[in-house]
């Protein structure tokens, strides 16, 4: 859920991922991190393999994002997006990024990345002129939020789990 850190402890008292989860003697770990004030799917395993797999760039694990940005945005603008961005001479891989709908002054965005810096999606749409206003995760690579609520969770499939295992 929105402001909710994505870390196992936090020594400032504020709700962490592992409050959301039954307490077992495995191990868990947060497959990737949201942003405080973002919300949606975040993967949970005691396989920590697999985790590191998934996070990692190099292994081009999709992860896909609404995200209502402030300001109307163009087509012709998300070629910036798709191309990539140097931000503060750092290098952000290209996205795919498409207009899903306006509202008055706001436009929502679905963007899907491959990497996973720090802020990056707010970094980018600010640098081009477009401020954040709401970040929802709904997919990790073949794995879709679906119909789960803020602070819900499932067990994934036998075939979701090897559909993972695969990438």
């Amino acid at each position: 859920p929105k402001n909710c850190i994505t870390t196992l402890f936090d020594p400032e008292g504020r709700p962490t991922i592992s409050d959301f989860f039954p307490k077992t003697s495995d191990r868990l770990f947060p497959v990737g991190r949201l942003d405080y004030d973002a919300e949606g799917l975040i993967l949970v395993t005691n396989h920590g393999t697999l985790a590191q797999q998934l996070m990692h760039p190099r292994n081009k694990v999709p992860k896909g994002y609404f995200v209502k940005v402030r300001g109307l945005v163009k087509h012709e603008t998300l070629s910036i997006l798709r191309k990539g961005l140097v931000i503060r001479n750092i290098k952000h891989q290209p996205v795919k990024a498409k207009i899903l709908h306006t509202i008055n002054d706001k436009t929502w965005l679905e963007i899907f990345l491959n990497e996973g810096k720090n802020r990056q999606i707010k970094k980018m749409l600010f640098t081009i002129g477009y401020p954040v206003q709401k970040i929802k995760r709904f997919k990790v690579g073949p794995i879709s939020i679906g119909n789960l609520k803020s602070g819900e969770f499932r067990a994934l499939s036998v075939d979701e789990l090897n559909q993972l295992l695969d990438k």
